[in-house]
C-alpha cells in the first residue's frame, strides 16, 4: 500500500514537471499549451511504469535495512535484546538520565541451567530458555509501566535496567519474576521441568558507571544461588529482608 501510494505521488510530480517544461518549450516555440497538456498526460501515464520499478526496489531495500537491524539488536534465540543491544540502551539511559535520580539493575539466572542441559539434552535448554525469557518478558509487561532495557546477556542470564524505581521497588520486581518463573510449568515429552531462577538488584544515583551498576547486581545474584537459589538478594541486605518479610506476612 505505501509502494503504491509513494507512486502514485512520484506519477503525479512527474507528470507536473513534464507539463511545466513542455509548456515552457511550447510558449518558446510559438506552438499551443495543449502540446503541454498532452506531454503532461502521456508523462503521467507512462511513469508509474517508469518509476514503480524505482520505488519499489528502494521500499524493499528501506525494508531490509529495517530488518538487519532487527536481527543485528535482537537475540536470535529468545528474542529479547541482545548483549550488544542491551548495553547500548543501558549506557544511554545511565548517560543521559537526570542527575541525581535512581536507576535499578536486576541481574537473573536459570538455576542449574547446565544439569538440565547435561540430563535433557540442549534442545530441552533452548526450550526453556525461550520460555523462560517470554514469560519475564510478560511479567514485566504486566509489573513495570516502563521497562527502561531488558535482554539476554549470557548463557542462561538476563539483565534489566529500570529507571525511576527504590531499591525496594526493584527488588519487589524481581521477586515477582523469581514467583512468575517458579510456577511457569514446562513440558517436554511428557516431561515437567521444575525450572527456577535467582536473582540480584542494586541500586545507585546517577551518574554512575553502568558496569559497576550491573557488577554489584551481579554480585547480589551469586549470593542468592549461594544462599540457597530460587531467590532475590539485593546488594543492600536490609532490602532484601524488607521484600522477605514482606512475603512472610503475605
Amino acid at each position: 500500500m505505501k509502494t503504491a501510494y509513494m507512486t502514485a505521488g512520484f506519477s503525479g510530480l512527474c507528470g507536473l514537471a513534464g507539463w511545466f517544461c513542455s509548456s515552457v518549450w511550447a510558449v518558446g516555440s510559438d506552438l499551443d499549451l495543449h502540446t503541454g497538456r498532452f506531454v503532461f498526460a502521456v508523462t503521467f501515464v507512462l511513469s508509474p511504469f517508469l518509476i514503480f520499478p524505482l520505488v519499489r526496489k528502494t521500499h524493499l531495500l528501506v525494508r531490509a535495512h529495517r530488518e538487519l537491524e532487527i536481527l543485528a539488536n535482537t537475540d536470535a534465540l529468545t528474542g529479547v535484546a541482545n548483549r550488544r543491544h542491551f548495553y547500548e540502551a543501558s549506557e544511554a539511559l545511565v548517560q543521559g538520565g537526570p542527575e541525581g535520580s535512581e536507576v535499578a539493575a536486576v541481574m537473573l539466572d536459570i538455576d542449574e541451567f547446565k544439569a538440565l542441559n547435561d540430563t535433557h539434552g540442549h534442545a530441552a535448554g533452548d526450550a526453556v530458555l525461550k520460555i523462560v525469557a517470554s514469560r519475564l518478558r510478560e511479567r514485566l509487561d504486566t509489573d513495570v509501566d516502563d521497562v527502561s532495557a531488558f535482554g539476554r546477556v549470557g548463557g542462561e542470564e538476563f539483565a534489566i535496567i529500570l529507571t525511576g524505581k527504590s531499591a525496594l521497588d526493584a527488588t519487589r520486581i524481581a521477586q515477582g519474576l523469581v514467583e512468575a518463573v517458579r510456577t511457569l510449568p514446562i513440558d517436554r515429552y511428557g516431561r515437567t521441568l521444575a525450572v527456577t531462577v535467582s536473582a540480584g538488584t542494586a541500586i545507585q544515583r546517577l551518574p554512575c558507571v553502568l558496569d559497576a551498576l550491573i557488577s554489584e547486581a551481579d554480585a547480589a545474584l551469586y549470593a542468592a544461588k549461594s544462599a540457597g537459589r530460587d531467590r532475590v538478594l539485593a546488594a543492600d541486605n536490609k532490602i532484601s529482608a524488607e521484600v522477605a518479610a514482606g512475603r512472610a506476612v503475605a
